[in-house]
């Protein structure tokens, strides 16, 4: 009997580390979602979207830096996709620390998509 219940533990266990290991793969794929959202904006505006954005200003808020809509989109994507591939890739490797990483990780996804979606309303 004893033998049993330990076999019962462990299997135990490796449930409860496949699930653990499914929750930290679907909390890495959300961010993922920015992809969609950042295309998403660009293609409903895209009609209203000058051929010239304004990406880069000064403090006093002149801007400096001019992109094509598609150099700007494409640039979106790359930089995004990117972070996301790097940013997904070492949290799979992690086995510290994990909670401080994803935060990081959905702070700065959140706040890249946020700037790409600000430069966009921006240049309306």
């Amino acid at each position: 009997m004893p033998a049993k219940e330990l076999g019962d533990e462990e299997e135990i266990t490796r449930g409860d580390r496949a699930m653990e290991s499914k929750r930290l793969h679907n909390l890495i794929l959300i961010p993922w979602l920015s992809v969609p959202i950042v295309l998403a904006g660009y293609l409903l505006l895209w009609n209203r979207i000058p051929s010239q954005l304004a990406v880069h200003f000064t403090p006093s808020g002149t801007p400096v830096t001019l992109m094509s809509r598609s150099q700007s989109l494409l640039f979106d994507l790359i930089t995004l996709l990117l972070v996301l591939t790097i940013s997904s890739w070492i949290l799979l490797k992690r086995t510290i620390y994990l909670e401080r990483i994803l935060v990081r990780y959905y702070f700065g996804i959140g706040a890249m998509t946020f700037i790409f979606l600000a430069v966009l309303l921006y240049n309306i």
